[in-house]
């Protein structure tokens, strides 16, 4: 195990003996010769951050192999940190960066204002991760990305005001994403929700859904996705949900030809729901 942070020995990085991981010999420790901000773990290496460089170590033997990496950027900001099986994500002032192992780079270059906008001067930003979102959280303003596919599709824009969540954290289990709103502990996300069951006798009845729509919340590898829609008589029909009304809501016409007083949705592909709503036009 590893530790920094040492009050008075700030630039040493300390480590513990296998036979006693819990304790650390103050002679047992690598000098970087810059202050440590933040530990991280890649594979079999420690990750050893400080504002302005990043370093890895190797406990190779009973020293161990420090060298620093060709990262461009440091950070002094520890809750915004977040390791994912790409590398280790970090926040900066100017954006949110990650470190491969070799180098790292800015993966928010191309929404630098809307980064700046919710970037605080006196509070850090706080990362946290599900298999399908990265949220990047601060007390001015919260920004998500679908990384579903691989490929990393940003939420910017609305209101910035609605959005300030001071600090963001993932369940256990990597499935929930939690955020610190006014003191109080909110589900923010609930990645792997691919399911809806709606009561449509509370939207006008079940007798005819003619008019009814229904708008999710949601984030997708593509733009475009479909659900299946069952009713509690048995009948089903496919429903398609094409580009956003607004910033990630969709929507689709519930089929006027179906009847009702129950509906389940089941998505199909890539795609994260955390709200919907049932509109009558």
């Amino acid at each position: 195990m590893f530790l920094a942070g040492v009050s008075g020995y700030e630039t040493n990085l300390y480590r513990s003996r296998i036979s006693g991981y819990d304790y650390y010999k103050p002679t047992d420790y690598v000098d970087v010769e810059a202050r440590i901000t933040a530990l991280a773990s890649m594979a079999d290496r420690v990750v050893v951050f400080t504002q302005d460089r990043i370093g890895t170590y190797s406990p190779i033997d009973e020293i161990g192999q420090f060298a620093w990496s060709l990262s461009p950027v440091g950070t002094d900001q520890d809750h915004g940190i977040c390791v994912t099986e790409m590398g280790v994500l970090f926040a900066r002032s100017d954006g949110l960066w990650l470190f491969d192992g070799v180098t790292s780079r800015n993966l928010t270059e191309h929404i630098t204002s809307e980064w700046e906008a919710r970037n605080s001067p006196t509070e850090h930003w706080s990362v946290a991760r599900t298999p399908d979102l990265v949220v990047c959280c601060s007390p001015l303003g919260k920004l998500v990305a679908s990384t579903l596919g691989g490929n990393w599709k940003w939420s910017v824009g609305g209101d910035i005001a609605a959005d300030r969540v001071a600090y963001a954290c993932s369940s256990a289990d990597g499935i929930t994403l939690y955020g610190l709103i006014q003191g109080d502990l909110y589900t923010l996300f609930a990645t792997g929700q691919r399911t809806l069951s709606v009561t449509t006798k509370d939207y006008g009845g079940w007798k005819t859904w003619e008019g009814l729509q229904l708008d999710v919340d949601a984030y997708c590898a593509g733009n475009d996705f479909t659900a299946t829609v069952t009713t509690n008589h048995g009948e089903s029909e496919v429903i398609s949900f094409t580009g956003m009304v607004r910033r990630n809501r969709y929507r689709a016409m519930l089929p006027a030809n179906l009847r009702g007083e129950y509906i389940n949705v089941k998505f199909d592909g890539q795609v994260t729901i955390y709200g919907w709503e049932i509109l009558a036009q």
